[in-house]
């Protein structure tokens, strides 16, 4: 007959090899979480087990402890170890908004074969218009298209097809009143209102983004927004979208921006809870979505490592 001690030995025995795995578990990464959760759920049916192994024995006589309480506690003990090692996993966590899938491509193709590449004609020696070409299957032009004809310096950046939408994004080095300025030129009726932004606001020089949906019809811009930070005195200054995408429905990009980006919101309010030091390389990087209507930007938050 094995007493009540040899129980209380056995069992602490056992506790202590778990508490040992324990340990070991909760210096793994999170990477290795598909490790970690069957084998907290074995060490908690192996402690029902010994459990069960103890009630086969009797308590010495003398003995006030009730053995019909171990599998209780041997279940209690194992949603401990669980919790313990879900809660106590050390070292840095990836960014989840590192892990949405987004375009940096100059080149996109459709569902129909057409293919759509982006960039910029050097139409003198200081001035560049941006434009999108669409071919056919057979490598035809279908159209060619200039958003922006001003001396302006503009460019095309990036393109994706993507859940049926065509997306792009342009740059400018400032403002204008003229026809043929991107947010005029080569738009359909509303392009640029009711948006976030409608326009490259005050100030002129730096470099912004505006990220649009383009009509793959007629190559118009459909709808879009100016994506823009701002100096402390509210001026303008540069922001590049770098990636763009969808995420559940929503329009996914990621930028980085020389002084105070947007936070959320469908205006320009400065992102709260930031400072110089989450610079990463002088810039600071951030993960956006946007409406699907342009409206309103409905996600921001900062990067803690580079995506580029």
């Amino acid at each position: 007959m094995l007493s009540t001690q040899n129980n209380g030995e056995l069992y602490a025995s056992t506790s202590t090899a778990v508490c040992l795995l324990t340990s070991f578990i909760r210096h793994l990464s999170s990477d290795n979480l598909d490790f970690l959760l069957p084998t907290i759920t074995s060490i908690h049916f192996n402690m029902i087990a010994i459990s069960g192994f103890f009630n086969k024995f009797e308590p010495s006589p003398n003995s006030n402890f009730n053995m019909k309480k171990l599998p209780f506690l041997a279940g209690v003990f194992g949603l401990f170890c669980f919790y313990s090692c879900q809660s106590g996993i050390e070292g840095p966590q990836p960014d989840p908004n590192l892990n949405v899938v987004l375009s940096k491509d100059t080149e996109a193709i459709d569902t129909y074969g057409n293919t759509y590449k982006i960039g910029y004609d050097q139409v003198s020696s200081i001035n560049q218009d941006p434009y999108i070409r669409k071919t056919n299957s057979n490598g035809e032009t279908v159209w060619k298209i200039r958003y922006e004809e001003t001396p302006v310096d503009g460019r095309g950046t990036v393109i994706a097809f993507v859940d049926g939408k065509l997306l792009a994004v342009f740059t400018l080095d400032g403002g204008s009143t003229d026809a043929k300025y991107l947010n005029k030129h080569q738009v359909m009726d509303g392009a640029f209102s009711g948006v976030f932004q409608s326009g490259y606001e005050r100030g002129g020089g730096p470099k912004v983004s505006i990220i649009c949906e383009i009509d793959p019809e007629s190559g118009k811009i459909k709808k879009g927004s100016f994506v823009t930070a701002r100096l402390t005195n509210g001026n303008t200054n540069s922001l590049t979208i770098r990636e763009i995408g969808m995420n559940k429905g929503k329009i996914a990009f990621r930028v980085s921006a020389a002084a105070w980006p947007p936070g959320v919101g469908n205006k320009y309010i400065r992102m709260p809870d930031i400072t110089d030091a989450d610079r990463i390389d002088n810039a600071f990087l951030i993960y956006y979505e946007i409406e699907g209507d342009f409206s309103a930007i409905s996600k921001a938050e900062l990067l803690r490592e580079t995506f580029y």
